[in-house]
């Protein structure tokens, strides 16, 4: 997969989501949970430092990122709790749409399994 650019595209990503969510989780999550869920986690990766503009250039070193599952849980709950929303969702909601989002992550290729 040399030379071929990985693009998340967020309506196929939600779309994923709501599909894997169906089938693996009891959570009954709806589109705009989803993507409310969505922006919060691509803060969580832009305040990482893993998400780069079309019209940005790779800073070295960061050609390679990695999480930990538990700061992006953690990152989540405050975010839910500033906005005063901490009470929308259970830790299995966001557990399970954490674990969707990765899966489709994985599927297109940004991320493997290993990470």
């Amino acid at each position: 997969m040399e030379n071929q650019e990985l693009i998340y595209d967020d309506e196929q990503a939600v779309v994923f989501i709501l599909d894997y969510l169906k089938k693996n989780s009891k959570c009954k999550l709806k589109r705009d949970d989803i993507e409310y869920l969505m922006d919060i986690l691509y803060d969580f990766y832009e305040s990482t430092g893993a998400i780069i503009e079309d019209d940005e250039e790779v800073p070295a070193g960061k050609e390679e990122v990695s999480f930990d599952h538990e700061d992006m849980f953690q990152f989540v709950k405050d975010t839910l709790e500033e906005e005063e929303n901490s009470d929308r969702f259970s830790d299995e909601d966001i557990e399970a749409v954490l674990a969707a989002e990765m899966a489709y992550c994985e599927s297109i290729g940004i991320v493997s399994d290993e990470d």
